[in-house]
């Protein structure tokens, strides 16, 4: 053995060689069985799997983010069948999102449980998830979309969540970065816009609250095509708390948005409408 072989061998053994260089983008996928239904949806594997790639991106000096996470349950007599996706992309908004968070529930009151851990209402502790993120070096967190996740077959909701974290601070842009787009029927992305479409109202609603939390965008330039449930903005330098959709069909819609308004002082109303007997209006709260 000479010399170099016998330093690769000291290397390899105190696990100091350099991880092999990933390419972009790039899809962690699996699928997994499961007997019981708490297990079907337990993403153990894929969160090791991100957790473990993510610094290795960061280590090759890019910013690295994730784009159109996917899952799917399949329950045949209670034999469940998982199936996950994601893909890891160089970040369009040149901030290192490196820490990556799920959290969802399945079978009854799948819906109300799932949003609970977000909230803290569910947790033992009562801390909703953004403190407990930030309680371990997070910083800023956002949906990965489509985030939630809903499939009322089966049937289960799951969260995703991206962070930037302490640890990893924002590296310099790549001169030449491609802007990232990613697509779907729930929302698209490009550097510059986000669109968000709902399937019906209460879709609609469920996604500007997720997706537009704690964001900066331009309200100037919010657009609203009820006709297909949807609502689009431009990215900019306001940020806000949230973009929101209020419906009601008892009429009850401007008391509604006094007791809104009382609670949050720095509420815009940005358009309103009607459609059939239901009225409608998207409000910024900042």
């Amino acid at each position: 053995m000479n010399l170099q072989e016998n330093i690769s061998r000291i290397k390899d053994m105190m696990g100091l060689i350099s991880e092999q260089t990933i390419k972009l983008p790039h899809v962690i996928s699996d699928s997994f069985n499961s007997t019981d239904a708490d297990s079907a949806h337990k993403l153990t594997k894929m969160e090791a799997d991100i957790d473990k790639v993510l610094p290795q991106i960061y280590s090759q000096g890019i910013n690295p983010k994730m784009y159109n996470v996917s899952m799917s349950i399949t329950n045949n007599k209670g034999y469940f069948t998982t199936t996950y996706s994601i893909t890891i992309a160089e970040s369009d908004d040149g901030k290192a999102w490196t820490g990556f968070a799920s959290r969802g529930s399945i079978s009854n009151d799948y819906e109300s449980r799932a949003d609970g851990q977000i909230s803290g209402s569910e947790n033992q502790d009562g801390k909703s998830l953004a403190q407990k993120l930030k309680s371990i070096g997070a910083l800023e967190i956002i949906p990965i979309n489509p985030s939630p996740i809903v499939d009322r077959k089966v049937p289960f909701k799951q969260y995703f969540f991206q962070f930037t974290k302490q640890k990893y601070p924002s590296l310099p842009s790549n001169k030449n970065k491609v802007p990232s787009t990613q697509t779907n029927q729930n929302i698209t992305t490009t550097s510059q816009k986000l669109v968000v479409k709902g399937k019906d109202l209460n879709e609609l609603r469920e996604k500007l609250k997720q997706q537009t939390q704690n964001i900066s965008i331009d309200t100037d330039s919010i657009t609203v095509d009820m006709k297909n449930y949807t609502v689009s903005f431009d990215k900019g330098n306001e940020q806000v708390k949230v973009v929101s959709l209020i419906f009601d069909d008892q009429g009850q819609l401007d008391s509604r948005l006094h007791t809104i308004r009382q609670k949050n002082p720095t509420m815009e109303l940005m358009e309103s409408g009607k459609i059939g007997n239901i009225d409608w209006v998207i409000l910024v709260i900042r």
